[in-house]
């Protein structure tokens, strides 16, 4: 029975002759079961077409990892079913299994593992060495999606794309696909993609798509599609702790080992923590000294030093035993001081032996196969081994800080060959690992001088970070452990702290994982997803991608450039290029790109009694504004002022003050439909929710006091959503209500209330498809999706 519960994707690859293509594995909740047919939901549609042929695959069952397509379907492994897409639409995508094999047994509301082909290519024939984009469909309606596919995709390769009108999910990316929402205005727009490949040309292809323009009623239903926060690390966990070891498993979770706590956290994609071993505090599945922690699909193997033995859990995040104890191995098999844990594909584990300098060999069933090695500085013996690791062809590699080397052995415990890590300037050789997409070896030297060095799988360097400063820069000071995922990421932990470093296949920066927030007040999103948080203390700002991870923005209150004490609400620009905040204290707006760093310093307080028009006498709000601008509501002098970061210049729009319709008595939230740069602003004194366009003309009203729908008490953040809604957060009322303001009279569609949340509602966002982001006060973001129906 699947019982499987993945919250991360992962890549596999997959060969065909005469051509390269990947499978992807997603996730899927079960709907209904009967008459032969097997109904899921799939969480994400990105890539997806009608049509398009899906494969069960539990990843603990044999074969799993082998799975076989033939002429573009796959072929089920034992135990599984085949499906196709029957139904795409935004957020979701409805996958039909008629007549699953034999055995295959699921029931509703069960979470399954599911695998496709990559992208369907498009029939007409490929030009060789060229690609073309397809749709999934050539129109769609306000705020719906398109899939747009590249074909001919190759390992590797990565995209930017770009579009004339509407948004994308993403600009660059190394997935073939990405999903175009289409605006609300009629018209035509061509989605570009660029095709980017080491030692090869840039290639670019384009297809057109038709936006309707119509305006349809608002989706009826709203769901969670996901949380992330600060709870990802697992609750209660002490912030005194200490890394001990770092692993992937095949399924992209991400285990970390706390010595401190002798726990073992397992986290997503998205760094939400989602099994947590051992479970009980007591008894024989306690963890006593743990020092090194691997993973066989579902199963976690930790070595547990002071016991003399490995300790085996149930790593599942998908059932009630999740962080469950199974068994004890090794427990007779004179083992020492375990450094190490290594793990290839058929199942067998290896476990480094520091004090009888060998290596355990155990059988995918747990049972003792044999140890090797011995003292020595021969081939195949050992003086100081500190880790070892495995490729996906089953050889084992095993580091030697004393012998400053790598040695090499097969399947059959035989060495193959060695190659030496001794590098001038670098300091001693901590960890290595291999990865998955090329076989090349990664070798991270530790103090006085942090650096990663790659060798090919001949052993011969290709690249030194001390003598390339932009490949793995900003290593940490004192670099512990470093493992990588099937995509080719990199993680490398830091000594005593937990603290995560993340860098791309080419050894690009990509983010940090580390130490829980400080109390996040207030909250941006952009269309592409990217997160930043203003935060109570220091550090101010902080900004996340799309997966969670930190990206950087560590803003120094000391920064004479910045100048910020303190930082209060936050806003994308329009684009979602650049990320914006304000100083309360100085009136600066400062805007951020998505990596964190200063682009421009902008507003600023007004010293004159009649100032530039750039200069302000109050922030109350900020709000994203058509284009790459930023808009600014200063409700002293009864002005909206929008800014380009680009140019710094800046544009007034008038309020206009009064009891007469259209006037305003107290203006003090601002929202701006980045489409037709309508602006929301509230009354805080009527307590109700005023529409001007772009010169400050009114359009119309709605609202009032009260505790009823379409009513306000105390509005503390308005975002527009893709479809033209007005996304409502009220502090009075503790809700969020939709409003949908499109015509001349706005009406409350739909309310979140209190319940779903873990506290207090902070703040609220709109990213990338139109998903609403809710920050509670427990630092927890919560993600919504509009389904049909």
């Amino acid at each position: 029975m699947l019982k499987r519960t993945l919250a991360a994707l992962a890549l596999l690859a997959v060969a065909l002759p005469g051509r390269a293509l990947s499978a992807e594995v997603i996730v899927a909740r079960v709907l209904a079961v009967g008459e032969g047919k097997v109904t899921v939901s799939a969480g994400s549609d990105a890539g997806v077409v009608k049509g398009q042929k899906f494969a069960v695959a539990p990843l603990a069952a044999e074969g799993a990892l082998g799975l076989k397509l033939k002429d573009g379907s796959p072929v089920a492994p034992a135990g599984g079913a085949v499906g196709s897409a029957a139904e795409v639409r935004p957020g979701s995508t409805v996958i039909e299994i008629e007549q699953p094999a034999p055995g295959f047994e699921a029931a509703p509301g069960m979470i399954a593992v599911w695998m496709r082909p990559a992208p369907v290519a498009p029939a007409a024939p490929v030009e060789p060495g060229g690609f073309r984009l397809t749709a999934s469909a050539t129109s769609a309606d306000p705020g719906d999606d398109i899939v747009v596919t590249a074909s001919a995709h190759k390992a590797g390769a990565w995209y930017t794309w770009e579009s004339g009108a509407g948004s994308l999910s993403h600009e660059r990316s190394t997935q073939p696909s990405v999903t175009w929402t289409a605006p609300r205005g009629a018209g035509k727009a061509v989605v570009k993609a660029v095709r980017h490949e080491a030692g090869e040309e840039d290639e670019t292809s384009e297809v057109e798509l038709q936006a309707t323009g119509e305006l349809r009623p608002l989706p009826e239903k709203v769901s969670i599609e996901r949380t992330v926060g600060s709870r990802r690390f697992g609750e209660a966990i002490s912030s005194m702790h200490r890394i001990g070891d770092i692993t992937f498993d095949d399924r992209g979770y991400f285990y970390m080992l706390d010595t401190r706590t002798k726990r073992v956290y397992g986290m997503d994609v998205l760094g939400q923590c989602r099994v947590t071993v051992p479970r009980e505090v007591t008894g024989a599945q306690v963890l006593l000294g743990p020092t090194a922690v691997t993973a066989v699909g579902p199963r976690l193997y930790v070595a547990d030093s002071s016991a003399g033995m490995i300790k085996v859990y149930d790593a599942d995040a998908g059932d009630d035993n999740r962080g469950k104890f199974l068994r004890t191995i090794g427990a007779g098999e004179r083992m020492g001081r375990i450094v190490d844990l290594a793990s290839e594909p058929g199942g067998k584990v290896y476990a480094l032996d520091s004090s009888r300098r060998s290596l355990h060999v155990f059988g995918p069933d747990g049972s003792y196969i044999r140890n090797f090695g011995r003292k020595g500085a021969g081939r195949g013996e050992f003086l100081r081994p500190v880790a070892a690791e495995c490729d996906l062809a089953g050889n084992v590699y095993v580091l030697d800080t004393a012998r400053e080397d790598v040695q090499i052995f097969d399947e059959s415990h035989n060495i193959k060959r060695s190659f030496g890590v001794t590098l001038k300037g670098l300091g001693d050789p901590v960890d290595i690992t291999v990865r998955r997409t090329d076989g090349s070896v990664l070798v991270l030297h530790g103090d006085p001088s942090p650096a990663v060095a790659v060798y090919d799988k001949s052993g011969k360097l290709v690249a030194n970070s001390l003598e390339k400063m932009s490949f793995f820069a900003r290593l940490p000071a004192q670099p512990l452990r470093i493992t990588g995922d099937a995509s080719g990421s990199t993680v490398i932990s830091e000594r005593g702290r937990r603290r995560l470093h993340r860098y791309d296949v080419k050894g690009t920066p990509d983010g940090r994982l580390w130490d829980v927030p400080p109390a996040t007040k207030s909250i941006a999103v952009s269309s592409l997803g990217t997160v930043l948080g203003v935060a109570g203390r220091s550090p101010l700002l902080r900004i996340w991608d799309t997966a969670w991870w930190l990206r950087g923005a560590f803003l120094d209150p000391k920064d004479e450039q910045a100048l910020a004490r303190s930082l209060s609400r936050a806003a994308p620009t329009g684009d979602g290029s650049l990320l914006c905040a304000v100083d309360p204290g100085t009136l600066n707006v400062l805007c951020f790109d998505r990596e964190g760093k200063l682009f421009k310093l902008v507003g600023g307080k007004a010293t004159d009694r009649k100032p530039p028009p750039e200069k302000l006498q109050s922030a109350a709000d900020i709000a994203p504004a058509p284009g790459r601008k930023v808009a600014v509501l200063d409700s002293r002098s009864f002005r909206v002022v929008t800014y380009d970061p680009s140019d710094k210049s800046a544009v007034v729009t008038k309020l206009m003050r009064g009891r007469m319709e259209g006037g305003l008595s107290s203006p003090s939230r601002l929202a701006v439909d980045v489409e037709t740069g309508w602006r929301y602003i509230y009354d805080r004194k009527t307590r109700r929710i005023m529409k001007y366009d772009e010169k400050g003309q009114f359009l119309g009203s709605t609202g009032g006091a009260g505790e009823g729908p379409g009513r306000f008490t105390n509005v503390e953040r308005m975002v527009v959503g893709l479809r033209g809604e007005l996304w409502v957060f009220d502090a009075g009322r503790r809700d969020i209500q939709r409003m949908d303001f499109r015509t001349a009279a706005g009406k409350s569609t739909f309310t979140i209330g209190r319940e779903p949340f873990d506290g207090e509602i902070v703040d609220i966002g709109v990213g990338g498809g139109g998903r609403l982001y809710v920050l509670t006060s427990r630092d927890t973001i919560y993600v919504f999706v509009q389904l049909e129906g």
